[in-house]
């Protein structure tokens, strides 16, 4: 049995490795913490086949009907055909924290076979994907998407105005005659903002969930039985984002994800401006007041 440094408990059972991790976040944090634990698990046990069980996560999306391990809704099962390289190596970034580094730090050379091994999405999933494409008739070679992660996220990093974040978008395409905006936030104030500034705008009306601006995660404050629903909308829209032309995010775990079913960085425009402290408690090790970028 081995414990990783991030609290997940990797134990051999009828001659396979299982993964059982324990984390209860938002949607992304999720996947992020089941990523980083496989891996220290496969660097660990030098063996590539690992199954992960998610039974002690994702809790906040679970209901009455689907009250397990509800993993596989949004995920194909492991394919142990795909191998996957031990990435442990020095000078990689392998931590719960790569949501709020660079992303085109990243090697995902590296983190690619991870994602499509462990992180494919499901046939249900995939049904709403070609569902929305369909009924929204979106057209990737010419959509900007333009994603705020609004809420809680402050906490955790420096989140920019919507001025600021919206002038990227016009920058990025200001060549491009015929782009839509596909406008997507947890937060009703930035529709409200962003809608009035980007006329061929597009946004998921019936399949998402926003709130007024406020200092919480949006699954905890929202009928709770419906975030099982809205969670598989979510996986979908966040492979629809990663395949849209240009990306405008800000730093989030699902800002990640975005990237890692991009699977690299092109057109993919990040702020991030790191805080002293997460939570306004705990020192920020990432934290360097001499850096000064702030897209990336």
């Amino acid at each position: 049995m081995y414990k990783t440094t991030h609290g997940a408990i990797t134990k051999k059972i009828n001659n396979k490795y299982i993964c059982y991790v324990n984390h209860n976040a938002g949607f992304f944090s999720n996947c992020t913490s089941c990523l980083v634990n496989l891996i220290e698990s496969i660097e660990h046990f030098k063996d590539t086949d690992i199954e992960l069980n998610t039974t002690n996560t994702f809790r906040l999306y679970k209901n009455k009907q689907k009250n397990k391990d509800i993993c596989s809704e949004y995920f194909k099962n492991v394919n142990n055909s795909k191998k996957v390289d031990i990435i442990f190596e020095k000078g990689i970034k392998v931590e719960s924290g790569m949501a709020l580094l660079p992303y085109k730090t990243l090697l995902f050379d590296k983190f690619i076979p991870y994602i499509k091994k462990y992180f494919s999405v499901s046939d249900q999933v995939k049904n709403i994907i070609n569902m929305m494409e369909k009924k929204y008739n979106i057209d990737y070679d010419n959509t900007c998407c333009v994603f705020f992660r609004g809420l809680d996220k402050f906490v955790e990093t420096g989140i920019p105005g919507y001025d600021i974040f919206c002038n990227k978008a016009k920058e990025v395409t200001k060549n491009d005659k015929n782009i839509k905006f596909l406008l997507q936030s947890d937060e009703t104030e930035f529709f409200d903002y962003a809608k009035n500034l980007f006329e061929n705008n597009l946004i998921f009306n019936e399949e998402i969930r926003h709130m007024k601006h406020s200092k919480t995660l949006l699954e905890n404050s929202l009928n709770k039985n419906e975030n099982f629903k809205y969670s598989l909308y979510f996986l979908a829209i966040v492979v629809i984002m990663s395949r849209c032309k240009y990306v405008i995010c800000n730093t989030s775990n699902i800002s990640l994800w975005i990237a890692f079913y991009r699977e690299n960085t092109n057109n993919l425009h990040q702020y991030l401006r790191q805080i002293p402290k997460f939570h306004n408690i705990c020192d920020n090790p990432l934290y360097d007041s001499s850096v000064k970028q702030v897209w990336y």
